[in-house]
């Protein structure tokens, strides 16, 4: 068979090669030779046709391949290696004959009457039309086919058409409901690549109730694959039911998921004396697979810091709230739900919530820093470079003012009115380059900022730098009559303490930016004290709220980004006063 093939292949090769110099002659001359060796041709030109490119040859190959009535086989063929390439070129053959796929479903059609023929003759069609196709009349015989295997190819494609097709969905809805298990786990598994909606949601909550382990699993991988941490929770569940074939299900789905958090569960279902032999074949699989995917991923290191953390109203949940930047550029980094892992005390959480909190309207930041003290002299050092890195994040519309605090009450009073909400990132910059301090100390300083702020609408924060504040400088009474001007207006403070600020004042403005929504950091260092300006800075624009159950006895915590190609970590000692998190906003 070699000696038959190679001949043609060699010539079919040198003209493909030489396709745009003489292409009526070639033209015939590649028929003649996909006459002479279908297998040849084939073989020559799949390879080609796997590049997903859309050319002058690749047109013509196609064209050739649809007179013949072979299309539909080479379809087949390429999507068992790559289903994106034989959409490519199902498109290609769409633009050449816009009415292709009715035939091709005819073709299909006609290949199971009347002796039902294996359903692998329709893969090449079904995997390569996609949403963008018409959905011909003759699908509809297709769906209602006596054979599961032909109604389970049917549902793979209908979900992904279902979304931009009526007639699609409704044919897709009533797959959903097919007395066949391996029919119905493959519509929901159609929709693992759609776009996620309310709609995919439903299917997939929906399918939760199925009583097949596969339709279960399908679902589970289809929540994983949107960002829902449920389905983190129910794997974990899954692969603890009592029923053997729901074990095996689950340890196949966390295979598929990718996630190494599933790992040491694997393991344990592996080592298991009384999992069965399918169980402990799936454990084995998927940890070979995670493994891989885990090895291929290439992931970029982040930098995941937690910024406060605190028990809800009820005392039942803790809540942490985290900042992640790309390491080497600061970038904000969007993660999904099923991207971040918690363990406390070296176990993992499974059940958890994400809530990403952004401001939905304009940003109005006040920063009050100190006018004298030992950071007074690293200010173009430490604070400019914190300044720009906020005016690099700043959005149209966002505004900010720059006050500095006096360290020294009877120094001459600076008007507040020389103070103004600006974007302009050249004033801002010589304010910080020129300071100007208000008299009265820190506390003046603060309520006159919260004023300016709420002159105007939008999400109100205060980045408060303090150092070295003496009790001279404030009392008590007039901190709390500054926090409730912030809760009257709506104004969350941040506090960023130097290791000089003494642990009075430390812990009241801790209470006031708790009670405020803000966040409180103390650092022991400049480094430090910068990492932690610059984190509040991001949180400001982007930042998530992580929920998990109380923890019980353990006291620390570990925060991990395991996917979309990131890596990160950060923990959390808790203390025994951990406050009440309030409900802040973004």
């Amino acid at each position: 068979m070699r000696e038959a093939v190679s001949p043609f292949s060699a010539q079919i090769s040198d003209a493909l090669r030489s396709f745009s110099s003489d292409a009526p002659q070639l033209r015939r001359k590649l028929g003649q030779l996909l006459d002479a060796s279908p297998a040849a041709f084939a073989a020559v030109v799949r390879p080609m046709l796997l590049e997903g490119r859309d050319t002058q040859e690749i047109r013509y190959i196609v064209a050739l391949l649809s007179a013949r009535g072979l299309l539909l086989p080479m379809l087949q063929c390429l999507a068992q290696v790559d289903r994106g390439a034989a959409g490519a070129v199902a498109h290609v053959a769409h633009k050449l004959d816009p009415g292709l796929e009715r035939r091709l479903a005819r073709t299909a059609e006609a290949h199971l009457e009347p002796h039902e023929a294996h359903p692998e003759l329709l893969s090449g069609l079904l995997h390569s039309l996609d949403a963008g196709f018409r959905m011909p009349p003759e699908f509809s015989t297709l769906r209602q086919s006596p054979d599961p295997r032909v109604r389970a190819r049917v549902a793979l494609t209908l979900g992904r058409a279902a979304s931009v097709c009526a007639t699609a969905k409704t044919w897709f809805d009533a797959l959903c409901q097919d007395p066949d298990p391996r029919v119905r786990a493959n519509a929901v598994e159609s929709l693992w690549s759609c776009t996620p909606t309310p709609g995919t949601a439903a299917i997939f909550q929906g399918a939760l109730n199925d009583r097949h382990p596969r339709v279960v699993a399908n679902s589970l991988i289809g929540m994983y694959l949107c960002g829902e941490p449920e389905s983190v929770r129910r794997l974990a569940e899954m692969a603890r039911n009592a029923d053997p074939s729901f074990r095996t299900a689950a340890a196949w789905a966390m295979g598929r998921t990718g996630d190494p958090r599933f790992i040491p569960l694997l393991r344990s279902m592996r080592r298991d004396e009384r999992s069965a032999s399918a169980v402990i074949r799936n454990a084995l699989l998927s940890i070979a697979r995670i493994g891989h995917a885990v090895a291929a991923e290439g992931r970029r290191e982040l930098l995941v810091r937690i910024l406060d953390a605190g028990f809800d109203p009820g005392q039942d949940r803790l809540v942490l709230s985290l900042v992640a930047t790309e390491c080497d550029t600061g970038r904000l980094v969007d993660l999904a739900d099923t991207h971040w892992l918690v363990s406390a005390g070296g176990n993992p959480l499974w059940e958890y919530s994400v809530e990403r909190l952004e401001p939905p309207e304009k940003l109005l930041c006040g920063l009050l820093l100190p006018a004298s003290g030992h950071l007074r002299d690293d200010r173009h050092t430490t604070w400019r470079a914190c300044l720009e890195d906020f005016l690099h994040r700043c959005r149209p519309g966002d505004s900010a003012a720059l006050l500095h605090y006096s360290m020294q009450p009877a120094q001459p009073r600076r008007p507040i009115d020389s103070v103004q909400l600006t974007s302009n990132a050249s004033s801002l910059l010589s304010a910080l380059d020129a300071p100007q301090a208000l008299s009265g100390g820190p506390i003046e300083a603060l309520s006159a900022l919260t004023t300016l702020l709420a002159s105007q609408p939008g999400r109100r924060h205060i980045l408060m730098i303090l150092d070295e504040l003496r009790d001279a400088l404030w009392t008590p009474q007039e901190l709390d009559h500054a926090a409730a001007l912030l809760s009257t207006q709506s104004v969350s403070l941040h506090c960023c303490a130097t290791a000089r600020t003494p642990p009075a004042p430390q812990a009241a403005f801790e209470r006031v930016a708790r009670a405020t929504g803000g966040s409180f950091q103390s650092a022991s260092s400049p480094q430090q004290l910068a990492a932690n300006v610059r984190d509040v800075q991001a949180s400001l624009f982007r930042r998530y709220r992580i929920t998990v159950p109380a923890p019980g006895e353990a006291r620390r915590f570990t925060v991990e980004v395991c996917g979309g190609g990131w890596r990160g970590a950060a923990s959390y000692h808790l203390s025994q006063d951990l406050p009440t998190q309030p409900a802040s906003a973004a």
